[in-house]
């Protein structure tokens, strides 16, 4: 509930999620912040997440401060995929799709049947 957007929750989700924002500090802080990111995400825009960045390092909750500090530790490359239209998504999914075929085989075949199995999953 604490990444979804408001507008995808049911009723019974948003009076739960009223509760848990009402009752904890470090959930309504946790809240912001992942509906911040959120949006970042979903418009991103690079001086933004700077700003973002910025504040997460101050927040009270280490788990924010400590996803905000590894997002700072390859700040190039974050900017770059958030800016760029460019993506490795299809690449990804083919290594993905292998690396299950090859765990599926283990200690069972050769290279030939893994290269006859991914060939006949091409096709």
């Amino acid at each position: 509930m604490l990444t979804q957007p408001p507008e995808k929750l049911s009723e019974t989700e948003h009076q739960w999620l009223e509760l848990l924002l009402n009752a904890s500090d470090a959930a309504r802080e946790a809240y912001s912040f992942s509906q911040e990111f959120r949006a970042l995400l979903t418009n991103p825009q690079a001086d933004e997440l700077l700003e973002w960045l910025e504040r997460a390092t101050r927040s009270s909750l280490e788990s924010i401060r400590g996803f905000s500090e590894n997002l700072r530790r390859d700040l190039d490359a974050v900017v770059h995929a958030l800016t760029f239209p460019w993506s490795n998504r299809p690449v990804e999914g083919h290594i993905n799709r292998l690396k299950l075929l090859k765990r599926q085989m283990h200690g069972r075949a050769g290279i030939e049947l893994l290269k006859r199995r991914l060939l006949a999953m091409a096709n």
